[in-house]
């Protein structure tokens, strides 16, 4: 009798991870391979025409909700974790970076100022984001153990290197160790230039819970847009043509 009662609790236990692991497939996969950018301060989260002068730039602290991809598609992970078996649903609220860092991040009517932060080059040398202010700047963080990440990296990489001149990609790495993004990097014969949150300074000031989490900043370092799922090429060029005019 035993026997039967403990062959019937294996096989309920076995239909239950059978249908739990097939709701996680359901409700944590990406349907597509991007997602709908999130306008910062106001506007049609969908508007992907390029801001006249007058509009510009236009960060505000009510950023728009993103597509139900953000919600229920990143397969991503909390920070300083590594490894794939570690990805998780990320929090449902929206990232918006930390401003309650002084005059760095004061609000200016509508408009938020990127907040800086320093990090690490491939050589160990600290940069500031601010370093890179007067071109525009795609801001990506992300981790080479990260799938949505690994899926978003050939567009960015093809992107990159048609814009390269025009804009800075400060491709973030959390990592446990610059080693890890270098190596990736390499054996993928991706161009990007990596830095590495060494400290998680820039991931607690953008409030990255999820990635990969890209923000759109422009010349002024100003924020403009972001996005928290995995861009395709043309979801990536909806957020450049919000920060670089030709």
């Amino acid at each position: 009798m035993k026997q039967k009662i403990t062959v019937i609790a294996l096989l309920c236990a076995l239909v239950f991870s059978i249908v739990g692991a097939y709701f996680l497939y359901e409700h944590l996969t990406p349907d597509t391979p991007g997602g709908q950018l999130a306008v910062v301060g106001g506007g049609n989260s969908s508007d992907t025409s390029k801001p006249s002068e007058d509009e510009g730039k236009q960060p505000s602290a009510d950023q728009s909700d993103t597509s139900g991809n953000e919600g229920s598609s990143d397969n991503t992970t909390d920070n300083g974790s590594s490894g794939e078996g570690s990805e998780n649903t990320p929090d449902q609220s929206d990232p918006q970076p930390d401003h309650d860092h002084g005059d760095e991040s004061e609000d200016h009517g509508d408009l938020i100022k990127a907040y800086d932060f320093k990090m690490y080059d491939v050589n160990g040398s600290e940069v500031k984001l601010s370093d890179f202010f007067g071109k525009p700047i795609v801001l990506n963080f992300w981790a080479s153990w990260c799938g949505p990440c690994q899926s978003e990296m050939p567009a960015f990489n093809e992107v990159y290197n048609e814009y390269k001149d025009k804009i800075h990609f400060v491709m973030v790495s959390i990592d446990d160790t610059m080693k890890d993004a270098k190596k990736f990097i390499t054996d993928n014969g991706y161009s990007l230039p990596v830095y590495h949150d060494t400290d998680y300074e820039g991931s607690a000031a953008y409030g990255v819970s999820a990635i990969p989490l890209t923000y759109f900043i422009d010349k002024n370092g100003y924020l403009t847009a972001y996005g928290n799922f995995p861009f395709d090429k043309p979801t990536l060029m909806q957020g450049i043509n919000r920060i670089y005019t030709p």
